[in-house]
């Protein structure tokens, strides 16, 4: 769901997707540390729009089960994130 939502061209913001975080520039360091680091991200760093996708991103490190890892490659749920990053 959200990565139509972020795909979609000139759309009103959804705060129920965006949880009302700003679309400010940049992401914090310690949402990358957590990132660089496989771990899935703390939620009390999370301070803009690319923190959050950042967030989605790091569930992969939550997955436990190969088919479903498999299923998350073959759909391009990570790329599609990434594309919508700055």
């Amino acid at each position: 769901m959200v990565t139509d939502y972020y795909n979609i061209k000139d759309r009103k913001r959804n705060s129920g997707v965006e949880l009302e975080l700003p679309d400010t520039p940049g992401f914090l360091e310690e949402v990358y540390n957590d990132l660089i680091n496989k771990r899935i991200v703390d939620i009390k760093y999370i301070k803009n729009l690319n923190d959050f996708k950042l967030l989605q991103i790091g569930w992969i490190f939550d997955i436990n089960f190969q088919p479903v890892l498999a299923r998350v490659r073959e759909l391009g749920y990570l790329e599609m994130i990434r594309t919508v990053l700055p």
